[in-house]
C-alpha cells in the first residue's frame, strides 16, 4: 500500500501554486552542514510533491543521524552524504520545480540544481571522484553561500578527492590520482587545481616561511638603513608602506607574492579618499622598493613591479601647491602670532613654548626649513656663522646665518627647541604620563594646529595659506630679488635635476662664494 502520509511539517503550498519543501537545519548542526534552512520547489502536483518531500526528509534524516553519530561524522564521509542529498534535491527540482529558484528568486544552496551534484543512485568513493575535478568551477561558485568554516572543509575534501591533495583534509586509504589524458584536459586539470588552491589559500592561508628580511617590512628596513633615509623621508616611507600592509590585512609577504590584482585593488581603495597625485605618491614608495630589491638581493633578481596603471592627475603642480602670503598678509600674520605667542600674550602656553613657536616660524621664513626640520635644530647645528641642516626630507645642506636670525645661536644655547622637546617628559597626555621627549613631528603638529586657529581668527582663511606657506613666501621674495633658480634650490635643499652635474658642481653652502651669495640674498629678504 502506498504511503500517503504528510511528511511532517516540511511540505508547504505557496501562493504561486507550487509546493515547497522547507526544513530548518538543527541549530547544533548548522555549522557542519553550512546552512540554516533546506528549501526546494517540488511542483504543483500535491501527490508528487508529497512523494518528493518524503525522499528529501529521509535524505536529511540520514544526514542528521550521521552527523550526530561520532563514528560517522567524518569530513570525507559527510561530504559524500551531502553530495547525495544535493543530487536528490536537484533531481526533484528538475522534475517538479518551475525554474529551480527559491521564493526570493535566488538559487538556493540546498534546493537549486547543483552542477557538482551526483546521480541519485550513486555514492561510492569511486563515483564521487570520477571527473570531480571538472566540476571545480561550479563547486566554487555554489559554495560561495556556505559559511567560511564549512566551505573550507568542503573544498579541502574536494582537493583531496579530486586531486589527491591531503594537505588540508585526510582521506584514509585514498587511491592515487591518475591525471587526465590529453593536452586540453591536462591544461584544464591544472587550471582547476590552481583555482581551488587560490580560494583555499584565501580561506585558510598556509604558514609563510619567508625570512623576515625578504618580507616587505624587512626590505623597507634594509632600504632605509642602506640609503640613510631618516627624518621625514623615513616617516613618509613607513606611512605609505604600512598603509598598503593595512589594506592587505597585515599580510607581510615576500615582494613577489603580491599580485597585479592586489595592486589594482589597492589603487581603487586609495582613489576613494585621495587625489590622483597622492595615489601616485603612495605607489612611488612601493615601486622604489621593488626597483631596489633586485640590486641588493639575489632572491629578487628577476623581480618586477606588478602591472598597474596610475590615475592621471586632474590638476597642475601650481594648482596643488601651497600659496605664498602676500606682503600685507605676512605682516598681518606676524602681528597675529606675536599677539598670541609673544611674551605678554594671554595664553595657556608656557612662555618658553610661545618663544619657541615664534622662533621656529622666523627660521622657516629665512631658511625655507620645514617646521619639523626646525625642531631638529640644536647647538651642534650652528658652526660659526652657518647653519648645518642634517635632519631633512631633501638634501642635507649648509646655510648662512642671516642677519635676521642673529639671535638663533643664543636661543639654541639657552636650551631652545631641544629643551621644549624634553619638557614633554612627565606631562600627562590622554591620562598617561609621558616618559619620552616630545617628538619633532608631534611638536610640528601642535604648532601647525595653533597657527591655523590664530590666522583664521584673524581673518586669513584661504585653504592654501598654511604654516608651510612660509617656504613659498621665501621663494616669492627671492624671485622678486631676481635670485637664480640654482641659488633658490641651494637654499631650500632641492637638487637641480641634472644628476650628471651634481658630480662636479660644488653646492652653494660649501664654498665661500656660494655662501656669500646666499647670505646676500637672505639678508635682502624683508617681510615687515
Amino acid at each position: 500500500m502506498n504511503d500517503t502520509r504528510q511528511p511532517r511539517q516540511y511540505l508547504h503550498k505557496e501562493p504561486d501554486g507550487y509546493w515547497r519543501y522547507i526544513r530548518r537545519v538543527p541549530k547544533e548542526l548548522q555549522t557542519s552542514i553550512g546552512k540554516t534552512i533546506w528549501r526546494a520547489s517540488l511542483g504543483k502536483d500535491k501527490v508528487l510533491a508529497r512523494s518528493r518531500a518524503k525522499e528529501l526528509e529521509r535524505e536529511h534524516d540520514a544526514m542528521i543521524a550521521a552527523l550526530r553519530n561520532p563514528g560517522t561524522a567524518q569530513d570525507s564521509r559527510m561530504y559524500l552524504v551531502r553530495q547525495r542529498s544535493m543530487a536528490r534535491m536537484a533531481e526533484l527540482e528538475a522534475q517538479g520545480a518551475p525554474d529551480g529558484r527559491d521564493d526570493q528568486g535566488d538559487f538556493d544552496n540546498g534546493g537549486a540544481p547543483y552542477p557538482d551534484a551526483l546521480p541519485a543512485d550513486t555514492g561510492t568513493l569511486e563515483s564521487v571522484r570520477a571527473d570531480l575535478w571538472r566540476r571545480v568551477p561550479a563547486i566554487l561558485e555554489h559554495s560561495e553561500d556556505d559559511t567560511p568554516e564549512f566551505r573550507t572543509r568542503r573544498l579541502a575534501a574536494v582537493s583531496a578527492l579530486a586531486f589527491g591533495d591531503q594537505s588540508r583534509a585526510k582521506v584514509p586509504a585514498l587511491p592515487s590520482i591518475i591525471p587526465p589524458v590529453g593536452k586540453v584536459a591536462g591544461m584544464q586539470h591544472t587550471a582547476h587545481k590552481a583555482m581551488l588552491d587560490e580560494v583555499l589559500e584565501e580561506l585558510d592561508p598556509t604558514p609563510d616561511d619567508t625570512p623576515a628580511e625578504l618580507r616587505l617590512s624587512g626590505v623597507l628596513d634594509r632600504y632605509l638603513t642602506l640609503k640613510n633615509r631618516r627624518g621625514n623621508t623615513e616617516t613618509s616611507y613607513r606611512r605609505k608602506v604600512n598603509s598598503f600592509l593595512t589594506y592587505m590585512q597585515g599580510k607581510d609577504l615576500a615582494l613577489d607574492k603580491y599580485t597585479a590584482a592586489d595592486m589594482r585593488a589597492y589603487r581603487v581603495h586609495l582613489q576613494q579618499t585621495l587625489k590622483p597625485e597622492s595615489v601616485r605618491q603612495y605607489f612611488a614608495a612601493l615601486k622604489t622598493l621593488w626597483a631596489w630589491a633586485p640590486k641588493d638581493t639575489d632572491e629578487y633578481a628577476d623581480l618586477t613591479f606588478p602591472r598597474v596603471d596610475m590615475p592621471e592627475r586632474a590638476t597642475t603642480v601650481e594648482d596643488d601647491r601651497w600659496q605664498a602670503f602676500t606682503d600685507d598678509q605676512i605682516k598681518d600674520v606676524w602681528k597675529l602670532l606675536n599677539a598670541a605667542w609673544g611674551p605678554d600674550a594671554k595664553s595657556r602656553l608656557m612662555p618658553s613654548r610661545r618663544a619657541a613657536f615664534l622662533m621656529c616660524f622666523r627660521v622657516m621664513l629665512w631658511t625655507g626649513l620645514r617646521p619639523v626640520e626646525c625642531w631638529h635644530l640644536d647647538t651642534d647645528s650652528i658652526k660659526g656663522d652657518t647653519i648645518h641642516i642634517k635632519h631633512t626630507k631633501t638634501t642635507g645642506r649648509i646655510l648662512p646665518l642671516s642677519k635676521h636670525l642673529a639671535d638663533l645661536p643664543g636661543f639654541l644655547q639657552a636650551g631652545g627647541f631641544a629643551a621644549e622637546l624634553q619638557s614633554g617628559i612627565g606631562r600627562v597626555y590622554n591620562d598617561q604620563v609621558q616618559t619620552e621627549p616630545t617628538s619633532p613631528a608631534s611638536m610640528q603638529g601642535t604648532m601647525r594646529d595653533a597657527f591655523r586657529e590664530i590666522i583664521h581668527a584673524g581673518g586669513i582663511k584661504h585653504p592654501k595659506l598654511v604654516m608651510y606657506s612660509a617656504k613659498d613666501t621665501l621663494i616669492r621674495k627671492l624671485q622678486e630679488l631676481d635670485v637664480s633658480d640654482d641659488l633658490m634650490r641651494g637654499i631650500i635643499g632641492h637638487s637641480t635635476g641634472q644628476k650628471a652635474l651634481r658630480n662636479y658642481k660644488t653646492p652653494f653652502g660649501q664654498s665661500k662664494e656660494g655662501l656669500a651669495k646666499m647670505r646676500a640674498a637672505l639678508d635682502a629678504v624683508v617681510y615687515w
